[in-house]
């Protein structure tokens, strides 16, 4: 389920399931942003979100299988992604999925 960011109040703080808004005509939000931290050995690292910003969420986790093309990311590579936001154990987190490296 990915989950993109809300274009109004709501419980959930502004974030609903794409398909949703599929349902809805509303087409999932893209975001851009540079890659702050990567670590090709475990496969994940550290997006800094940067057009539109993601309010109290400055880094996004990013993990090696969302990448589009499969291939790595490395530090200062810019690219486009949209997020769904993982609730385990409680805690907020905001992931990114579909991510693509831009020129």
């Amino acid at each position: 389920m990915n989950i993109t960011r809300d274009r109004g109040d709501d419980a959930d703080g502004g974030f609903f399931d794409a398909e949703s808004a599929a349902a809805n005509d509303l087409a999932p939000v893209r975001y851009t942003g540079i890659v702050d931290y990567w670590n090709s050995d475990r496969g994940f690292g550290f997006i800094r979100s940067c057009d539109p910003p993601l309010p109290g969420y400055e880094r996004v986790f990013c993990h090696i299988s969302q990448i589009v093309d499969g291939n790595d990311l490395e530090e200062d590579d810019r690219v486009e992604f949209e997020i769904f936001v993982n609730n385990y154990g409680g805690m907020k987190k905001v992931n990114a999925t579909k991510v693509k490296v831009i020129a």
